[in-house]
């Protein structure tokens, strides 16, 4: 049973990075739009999730360039009320499943962030280890069976150098093998630089999930900070809590989770198991340890399967203490879940751990509803937030569809010619031509959703103090490029 508890704490590292600690009863407001008012820890999630912040310029303009970015999240969604986007059944769907999440973050918070307690001696030596120097280089997918087979290509001989060019987009880590060069480990994304610190030097780790995706990292030299103050110890004091509060709270959080399942000894019935996957793989496959491609549940495939095995839709494919879960709700389940959420496979491992971690969620949520969290503020704000990103991601790749590459912009990036550069210097500024069309996108969005009237109000003067408030020589450097997500 323990191997099991252990895979059902698999995934929960992206959940707990939003389990920060509850807003104050009367947050500041750093903006108002159309009377709807934007709370600086708001604003502190938007700007600390995007990777793209302070890449081009740091302090106050490129913070006010963000707050901008976030009203035109405000403003695409109030486009999408309009309009009635927000019926479509992908929305709805995507909704729900935001509600879940939205739901067990509040209930982590509600068990485990009481329990989080953080000494004086713990944020030193946190402030230590977050000034050691690393020369590191990384390879990154989104993918876990891609960022799997990336490993073992790597175990086999093969180069990070030739490896960096196939996964990289951009021209820079491509070139040079994925070489972030020398960082700090503050410089770094949390889970990341926790993985990096652990290495020694030369050495390759197993595939690290972040909230970007997953990377494979070497270690290749590193040196400690000897010169470090009190000073710069306190100016870093909030965020190192911060840091060292969210590995705690993990901590804390699988302990919780392992007590809770425990009791209810979730476990899958290996008949209805084996004849899942008989109906899911191609027969030439079955036999397989792993699959030469990734499977998902696509709707289509959903179906197929409900056709091959009309017989045991009402056997039990999970047993847990008072209850089960049939073959036929499971997959009924699946199809509410977006296509991006949804289980991806190449061995029956995968699939048997990405059915736990379906019903750990489902008995953890059924649990929080219990507790009345479901109708929480938090939970609810937390689904907005969501649904207003869905809005402008939409809308956005909605401009992108019309937008075509000019020949001179396609030969800059296949030349660097500097001839090219002189008539359009904003290039200068991409690697890619995707990355060219993505900032185009943004800004033809931006000029259309602020081309509808509206009540915009920004408090400047707040939005000056948390300039101040950032330390700008630590912004996380995991991409040379913006990153479209």
């Amino acid at each position: 049973m323990k191997r099991g508890i252990i895979l059902l704490l698999v995934g929960l590292g992206v959940l707990l990075l939003w389990c920060e600690k509850e807003e104050s009863p009367s947050p500041e407001v750093v903006a108002e739009v159309n009377g709807k008012a934007i709370t600086l820890p708001e604003f502190r999630r938007f700007y600390e999730l995007d990777p793209n912040f302070g890449l081009d310029s740091t302090g106050y303009p490129a913070l006010l360039d963000e707050l901008h970015k976030l009203i035109d999240h405000y403003l695409a969604y109030e486009e999408a009320r309009r309009t009635g986007l927000l019926r479509d059944s992908l929305f709805i769907r995507a909704q729900r499943w935001e509600h879940l999440q939205a739901t067990l973050r509040q209930l982590y918070r509600e068990e485990v962030d009481r329990r989080v307690q953080i000494s004086e001696a713990e944020l030193r030596e946190a402030f230590v280890q977050e000034n050691v120097q690393l020369h590191v280089r990384h390879l990154f997918v989104k993918d876990a069976g891609k960022a799997q087979e990336l490993y073992r290509r790597l175990q086999a001989g093969e180069t990070f150098e030739a490896l960096a060019a196939e996964v990289f987009q951009d021209t820079l880590l491509s070139r040079n093998g994925g070489d972030l060069g020398w960082v700090t480990a503050g410089e770094l994304d949390e889970d990341f630089a926790d993985a990096a610190l652990k290495l020694r030097r030369g050495e390759i780790s197993p595939p690290v999930q972040t909230r970007w995706g997953y990377h494979i990292i070497q270690v290749l030299d590193r040196k400690a900070q000897v010169m470090l103050t009190e000073a710069a110890f306190n100016a870093r004091r909030s965020a190192l809590e911060k840091r060292v509060r969210r590995a705690k709270r993990a901590v804390l959080a699988h302990r919780y989770i392992a007590e809770f399942m425990g009791t209810l000894n979730p476990q899958p019935d290996p008949h209805t198991f084996r004849r899942l996957w008989e109906a899911i793989v191609p027969p030439a496959h079955r036999e397989q340890a792993h699959l030469p491609f990734p499977i998902m549940f696509t709707n289509e495939l959903i179906d197929r399967v409900r056709r091959a095995l009309p017989g045991a839709l009402e056997q039990p494919l999970i047993h847990y203490r008072n209850g089960q879960v049939t073959l036929g709700e499971y997959l009924r389940a699946l199809k509410e879940v977006p296509l991006s959420h949804r289980p991806r496979f190449r061995t029956p491992r995968e699939l048997s751990n990405k059915i736990g971690i379906w019903i750990r969620d489902q008995l953890l949520y059924e649990e929080a509803r219990r507790k009345g969290l479901h109708r929480h503020p938090r939970v609810l704000k937390e689904v907005e937030e969501f649904l207003r990103q869905q809005c402008y991601l939409y809308l956005l790749q909605r401009e992108l569809q019309t937008i075509t590459v000019p020949d001179s912009v396609q030969q800059y990036f296949r030349t660097r010619d500097d001839n090219i550069l002189k008539r359009l210097p904003l290039l200068r500024h991409f690697h890619t031509p995707e990355e060219w069309r993505w900032y185009q996108a943004e800004r033809r969005l931006h000029r259309a959703l602020r081309s509808h009237p509206a009540s915009i109000n920004i408090h400047r003067p707040l939005l000056r103090r948390e300039s101040q408030s950032i330390d700008w020589q630590r912004r996380i450097r995991l991409f040379a490029i913006r990153k479209p997500s």
